[in-house]
């Protein structure tokens, strides 16, 4: 998802990017099984909850009749194309669940990766089914949007709720799709803030800045409410199988990184929204959200994990790796896509 159909050049840096990532990820396997999948498993986890966020966005304009995304929508609708890399990658993870969960106190299974790769899939079928459509006057964008929870769902319980076998939530799935959709719409601020139109007026104008702004911000309370929701059930019962969720991300340098959690995806992107609702502001706002996120994705499934030296090259590398590939599938769909009007 970029301004411009990319050129061959960067295309292939792209690629090697990518492969740069795969055979890091490989040495790190070697030198530290766990640490690697676990790693993996959380940049999987925040780009395909990104691909899926930005469909689920695409789909709410529709639904919501929203005439001043100009070419927003559109850049929402190729962020879902990541989802048909996903597919292969969360297939890879047949190879990574013994690895990830049994250390974990539960018996793994293949059958999780096939599963949650069959939902991804039918989330991506759901986004490209969805293209082109007049969702205005068809189910199609309600039916995304109840698979897309669905899916968001289904990823939370199975890859993140696996790790404390005794922690039970009925809203930690809920909150784990909307900050899915959060992470979409701050990635395509983003992109729309780096993409001109077809018509090379800029995708994220000072007026479309003020809505995308005004939806941030919204979102970072929204964010902060479910995640106080969750954390005051946890506290005021004080019941020790759920209170050892919140100990281990916490706790020694742990709690450095909830508190960056809580900085990044709220308190500076309200602060600097509140403040002015400018197109620098909006992607400042979006770009601390987003990197909010992808720490939050860490710390839910890697505390139990001792942290090592190689695991911080991996998650650098896996970050790029995972980004490359994400920035390729959008440029791909985006030279395929129809004109969009900038008005």
């Amino acid at each position: 998802m970029i301004a411009a159909p990319a050129d061959r050049s960067r295309s292939a840096a792209a690629i090697g990017v990518a492969l740069g990532a795969a055979v890091v990820f490989a040495i790190a396997a070697h030198v530290d099984a766990a640490g690697a999948w676990r790693m993996f498993l959380a940049n999987l986890l925040f780009w395909s909850g990104v691909a899926g966020g930005g469909a689920a966005f695409a789909a709410l304009l529709e639904l919501t009749g929203a005439e001043w995304t100009g070419a927003i929508r559109r850049i929402a609708e190729t962020s879902a194309r990541f989802l048909a890399a996903a597919v292969p990658l969360m297939l890879l993870l047949i190879a990574g669940t013994a690895v990830l969960f049994d250390a974990a106190g539960r018996r793994a299974s293949s059958w999780i990766a096939v599963r949650d790769a069959l939902a991804v899939g039918a989330l991506y079928a759901c986004s490209v089914a969805s293209v082109g459509g007049r969702w205005r006057r068809s189910p199609a964008a309600v039916v995304l949007l109840l698979v897309f929870a669905a899916v968001m769902s289904l990823l939370a319980i199975d890859l993140v709720m696996r790790f404390d076998p005794q922690w039970t939530s009925t809203l930690f799935p809920g909150y784990f799709a909307v900050t899915n959709l959060y992470a979409g719409i701050s990635a395509v601020a983003v992109a729309a803030a780096l993409a001109p139109s077809r018509r090379d007026a800029p995708a994220l104008d000072e007026k479309r800045a003020r809505s995308m702004g005004a939806l941030l911000l919204g979102f970072s309370f929204l964010w902060i409410y479910l995640f106080w929701s969750q954390y005051l059930v946890i506290w005021y019962g004080n019941l020790p199988d759920e209170f050892a969720f919140l100990v281990a991300r916490t706790r020694d340098g742990w709690r450095i990184v909830s508190a960056a959690v809580l900085a990044c995806c709220f308190a500076v992107p309200s602060l600097l929204l509140l403040a002015r609702r400018t197109s620098r502001m909006v992607v400042a706002a979006s770009c601390f959200s987003l990197a909010g996120i992808w720490l939050e994705r860490l710390l839910l499934v890697f505390p139990s994990h001792p942290w090592r030296g190689i695991d911080a090259i991996a998650a650098v590398a896996l970050a790029a790796g995972f980004g490359a590939a994400f920035v390729l599938s959008g440029a791909v769909a985006w030279r395929s896509s129809a004109p969009v009007e900038a008005g």
